[in-house]
């Protein structure tokens, strides 16, 4: 019965075991002294040994042999390479992968071996144990019988059990060297009397990735065409690779800017029959290529190709720049980990390819740009600090003057009260507001969603983009709130300097005196500026925009009406101390909020009745109306 190459040539001694000369070491010492483990893993990639390996300590474990084992002759190897020692059991984790497995093997654990002096189990792919099966083996693995041994061997050690590792001695299995996987590929076809070009191994080396599996598999595909020897063509015809020529020529097209002949010599590479993302790792090998030859003195002693194509890569390497080097092997890097999950890999080379051939910025402008940059911020910064100075010395000169008039005879009510601030009309500031204020936030672009009970917490969390649609564009007092269809142009700013701030120190033409009472336009305008501005640090608090009205200032006490029950919680819990800062700071002086029931000047009590009407929605349809933005109840 015909067997696979890698099974007829698999290694039968640890002296045969290629590329793992740092684990034989350690196995043989254990062997021959006599002080063995009870449990091993075997860590490594695919094709390097692990299973092989695995049966080769078996068989030392049960060597019937005294000198070196094993001895490959006796009963025991022989039974074991055959596959049929009863003291060897090997498991696929991969389809035993339960609890009852792990339960049936650590019920076989208990009876002694039947003819060997070991009893081995090798639990190939043991990464793929369920938690519940790896929590079954802990104490056997931990403390198994006496002679009785575990190898576990896994591709993926990072999915193991802290515990499991724990109970393991780990052997890391490296990646075989493209030097000995050669060496072997020799040996086998001398055995075999096949002529094998060297540069045909070369290239199945390369391809195989540090895996002899893998080598003997490409190798065997070679063998099986039926042909008397191997040469580099045949190899490249069978695993679908450009081959040096068209490398080097697509490199050349990129390194001259030639972006339309590398995309047509790659439509005629990949029409040849080559597969794309077997291509791109060829041409990053080129690259790496490329890179050595440009550093390295001899790069034929790390390049893995002939004498005459190490001469061509040396000469494109003077060709091509350091900064293109690098971007070419970034570029082709990102471009095969995505290539990996996509449907059209193609297109990505080709982007690829664009990318690299497009021109790119030089140093020197880079550094000119950058220079250019730096200097308009620093004369930014300077103007900036210019403008901040000058608008501190007329703050200053404004204090003087504030308190010059305070220090004056003139009474209180002989001084001339200030206009009130006379706002632009929409169609002045249209052209101004427009270029000013860009729309932050669009009704199609951004949706509020917020439960009526949790009104403030949500909108706690978007104060400041609420704060810049509200700096941007909000609704004058005189104006009123406006439609929800009323255009942007058509609304009149409100503008910061307009705010009639009051000094501390020249209290405002408004009594304070418990006995004076103080009411009408000034009161009104003061409360208006007070909300709008509480109102852009907490927009939750729109309803008392329409819905509270100021009645007079007397004692130091601003009296307010509420129209009902929600918009007099939201004014004494939700919003009375922002307000009150806020009052104070344009009325000159502290200044409490206190609710009236009528003008008399007694408060509201508890058990009145008035109008009540669902606060969240109102607040929704406000704030759609002030901030163009959807808003949604849950």
């Amino acid at each position: 019965m015909y067997s696979a190459i890698y099974r007829d040539f698999r290694p039968d001694r640890f002296d045969q075991i290629i590329g793992q000369d740092h684990i034989v070491k350690i196995l043989k010492n254990q062997i021959a002294s006599r002080q063995t483990g009870h449990a091993y893993l075997f860590c490594g990639t695919r094709g390097t040994g692990k299973t092989t390996t695995a049966r080769i300590l078996a068989k030392a474990l049960n060597c019937e042999s005294e000198g070196e084992r094993p001895c490959g002759v006796c009963d025991s190897c022989i039974s074991i390479k055959e596959g049929t020692f009863l003291d060897v059991i090997e498991i696929d984790a991969a389809s035993n992968n339960g609890v009852d497995s792990i339960r049936e093997l650590r019920e076989s654990v208990k009876y002694p071996p039947v003819k060997g002096r070991n009893k081995v189990y090798i639990i190939d792919e043991v990464h793929m144990l369920s938690q519940g099966a790896f929590n079954a083996l802990l104490k056997t693995l931990e403390e198994p019988p006496q002679n009785v041994v575990f190898i576990l061997a896994t591709t993926e050690p990072q999915k193991l059990p802290a515990t499991i590792l724990s109970r393991c001695m780990r052997l890391d299995f490296r990646r075989v060297s493209e030097e000995s996987i050669i060496d072997n590929m020799k040996m086998i076809c001398r055995a075999r009397g096949i002529e094998a070009d060297p540069g045909a191994l070369s290239l199945i080396a390369v391809n195989a990735d540090g895996s002899v599996r893998d080598s003997l598999s490409i190798l065997e595909q070679c063998i099986s065409t039926g042909a008397d020897s191997i040469c580099r063509d045949d190899v490249a015809e069978l695993l679908g690779t450009a081959g040096e020529e068209s490398l080097i020529g697509l490199t050349g097209c990129i390194i001259r800017g030639q972006i339309s002949e590398a995309l047509l010599l790659l439509d005629r590479i990949i029409r040849s029959g080559s597969d794309v993302k077997q291509f791109m790792k060829e041409w990053l090998t080129h690259f790496r290529s490329l890179l050595m030859a440009k550093y390295v003195a001899q790069p034929e002693n790390i390049l893995s190709m002939s004498v005459e194509n190490v001469l061509r890569v040396k000469e494109q390497s003077a060709e091509i720049t350091t900064e293109l080097l690098n971007r070419g092997i970034t570029d082709l890097t990102k471009t095969i980990a995505e290539a990996r999950w996509s449907s059209q890999p193609r297109v990505l080379l080709e982007m690829c390819i664009v990318r690299l051939g497009a021109p790119q910025e030089s140093e020197e402008t880079f550094a000119f740009r950058n220079d250019a940059v730096r200097t308009s911020l620093q004369q930014s910064a300077a103007a900036e600090k210019t403008d901040t100075a000058q608008i501190r010395s007329d703050s200053a000169a404004s204090d003087r003057v504030s308190e010059e008039e305070r220090k004056s005879p003139v009474s209180a009510g002989q001084r001339e009260r200030p206009a009130p601030p006379v706002l632009e009309s929409s169609s002045e500031v249209g052209l101004e507001e427009s270029e000013a204020a860009p729309d932050i936030v669009s009704s199609d672009d951004e949706i509020m969603i917020f439960g009526s009970d949790d009104i403030e917490d949500e909108f706690g969390a978007m104060m400041p983009t609420i704060q810049q649609i509200y700096d941007a564009e909000p609704v004058s007092p005189a104006a009123g709130r406006g439609t929800a269809g009323e255009s942007r142009a058509q609304r009149t700013p409100f503008r910061e300097e307009e705010l009639p701030v009051k000094s501390a120190e020249a209290p405002t033409e408004i009594p304070e005196s418990g006995e004076q009472t103080a009411c009408g336009p000034e009161v009104d305008e003061l409360w208006n500026t007070a909300v709008k501005k509480a109102v852009g640090e907490k927009p939750m608090l729109i309803r008392i925009e329409t819905k509270a009205h100021p009645i007079r200032i007397q004692g130091g006490i601003l009296y307010v009406s509420a129209e009902d029950d929600y918009t007099e919680k939201m004014l004494m819990e939700k919003g009375k101390e922002l307000l009150e800062s806020k009052l104070e700071m344009y009325y000159g002086s502290p200044l409490a909020l206190c609710l009236d029931s009528g003008g008399n000047g007694a408060p509201v009590s508890a058990g009145v009745q008035r109008e009540d009407s669902s606060g969240a929605e109102e607040i929704a349809r406000q704030i759609e109306e002030r901030f163009h933005m959807k808003v949604e109840i849950e």
